[in-house]
């Protein structure tokens, strides 16, 4: 009686510590991610690394021929490139602060490893059940989060580049 006791108890403790590692394989993995903020983590990511054709598949299709059209080559990576300072050091790492809000705008800090952190602004649109980049603002450095919250809501237009929507 007393070892079907203990192997009951150990038995739910290892459903538990099963239970739990898959819990948080899944939440490290960004399963359950918000489809806006996964979309665009990736898109400032892949374009601060010049992956230039993975940041272009995030963007929205107005957006892209906006990119086309007005940033150096026609590229995305290097319109993003001329608003980092050298000065900030090598990129190190995307957090999420702000997402979610009803315009699309979702605010991103870039961390460098000779700055501290770099707000980054990105403005989405769903098409189709797909959230596409269509702007930014930011990439400067901010003295407070006040300044920061100012790119959040488009009261500061810093290094603001949109689509029209």
């Amino acid at each position: 009686m007393r070892k079907r006791i203990l192997y009951l108890c150990y038995g739910m403790i290892l459903a538990c510590a099963l239970i739990t590692v898959i819990l948080l394989v899944l939440v490290g993995s960004g399963t359950f991610a918000d489809p806006e903020s996964k979309n665009g983590e990736a898109f400032l990511k892949s374009a601060l690394e010049g992956r230039e054709n993975d940041a272009l598949a995030l963007t929205s299709p107005d957006f892209r021929d906006k990119i086309h059209q007005q940033c150096p080559d026609g590229l995305v990576t290097k319109c993003i490139e001329k608003l980092i300072s050298p000065s900030w050091g090598k990129f190190i790492e995307i957090q999420l602060s702000v997402y979610d809000l009803p315009d699309g705008s979702s605010l991103f800090y870039t961390l460098w490893s000779n700055s501290s952190a770099i707000p980054v602004v990105l403005i989405a649109e769903n098409k189709n059940g797909t959230w596409l980049i269509r702007g930014w603002r930011g990439f400067t450095s901010t003295k407070s989060e006040n300044e920061d919250s100012q790119l959040l809501y488009g009261s500061r237009h810093d290094n603001e580049f949109l689509s029209s929507q």
